[in-house]
Formats: C-alpha cells, structure tokens, sequence
C-alpha cells in the first residue's frame, strides 16, 4: 500500500504546474517511499529518500519565502534577494563596463552594493534596484544602453530563461519588473521633454486620407 501511495504521489505531482503543492507532494512520496523501502527491505529505496526529504523540506521553505514575500509586497514591491537561490553573485569593479549599446541579453542584474551609471543618460543606479532587465524583455534581446561600474559593486545575476520561468511563479516578481519598465519608460520621456525633443502629437487627416482624423 506504502508503495502504491508513494507512485500515485509521485504521478500527482508531474501534473502540478505550481511549485508548492509540487513540494508537498515530493515530501508525501519521500515519506511513502521510504516506508516502502523499510517494509520491504529495499534498503537503496529507503536510503535515497532518507536523504531527499531534507532537500525537498529546504525547497519547501524557499518558495513558502519566496510567497510570503509577494503577499507583504502587495505594492509590488517585490523583495528580490528572495530570488536568491536561483541568482549568482557577479562582482564589478569600478570603471568596469557591465554591458554596452547593443549588446546580447540573456542575464539582467540585482544591485546589492555600489553604484552603476547608465551612460547615455547620466542616471546612477544603486542597491535594491535592478538594471538589464529591458534588454531580456525586448524582441531583439539588445542592450538599451551601456552600464558601467561607478564605484565597486556587487550585483546578483538571473538569467533570462529563470527569469521567464520565474514570471508565471511569482506573479510580484513579474509586477515589480512591470513597475520598474513603466518608471523608466516614463523618465525617459521626461527627458526628452525637457532636452527639448518635441513629443508626436496626432495631426488631422487630409481630406484624401483614408485615416480618420482625431474627434473632439
């Protein structure tokens, strides 16, 4: 019966799309499991899930972390140092170049010490903000800018294809990103503004023109 429950729990959880009732049913199976093993004297099987139990439980933990995080941040406000076990630490230099204009995305960057500067706008980035992350959105994956390091800095890297995977997991994630692109977008166009740039303005068709021109 142990060993029927284990498989049965182990088919449950290839049909979850969500990790933590996958975790769930990962410890049920390593309990189920390991009974299995122990009635039987399958001592290799008893063994084994010994062993994946802890690894299941600190999985667990990460992503009940990682959820508790998205329901305080209701904001969108999204604490990103919960991403850390799927991040890696990149350490920059000061003077060092992060990425340049047009280069190939495929990692955007979390900011836990130092400055960066963008610099074809002069804006400085510090810690908690997250930079790169337009390049890993765009259609052409090319960089919209070059970075470079303003004082030493260390950064925390997700890679673009984590970072797709972890949008349909963590929806405070994706809103944080959202939020972060709108800002910018937003600064951006207040730059040109006050640099002067005219902003497009819709003008009325032509009497020949088969698209409408604005209504009042």
């Amino acid at each position: 019966l142990a060993g029927y429950a284990a498989s049965l729990t182990v088919f449950a959880s290839f049909c979850m799309t969500t990790m933590l009732p996958l975790r769930v049913a990962a410890l049920a199976s390593n309990v189920l499991f390991a009974l299995y093993g122990w009635f039987d004297a399958l001592y290799p099987v008893l063994i084994l899930h010994f062993c994946l139990f802890p690894v299941n439980v600190w999985r667990l933990v990460q992503v009940g972390r990682v959820i508790s995080g998205d329901r305080k941040n209701e904001a969108g406000l999204f604490d990103f140092t919960l991403l850390r076990p799927h991040m890696t630490e990149y350490r920059l230099r000061q003077g060092e170049t992060l990425f340049r204009l047009g280069d190939h995305a495929d990692v955007m960057f979390y900011i836990v010490a130092g400055e960066l500067v963008v610099s074809e706008l002069g804006a400085n980035l510090g810690p908690g903000e997250v930079v790169g992350e337009m390049g890993i959105l765009a259609r052409n994956r090319r960089r919209t800018a070059t970075v470079v390091a303003k004082t030493d800095c260390i950064l925390l890297s997700l890679s673009a294809a984590k970072a797709r995977e972890l949008f349909f997991q963590y929806p405070a994630f994706t809103l944080r990103l959202l939020g972060v692109l709108t800002d910018r977008l937003i600064d951006n166009v207040r730059s040109g503004a006050l640099a002067g740039i005219p902003s497009p303005t819709p003008q009325a068709a032509s009497p020949h023109s088969d698209v409408p021109g604005p209504r009042g």
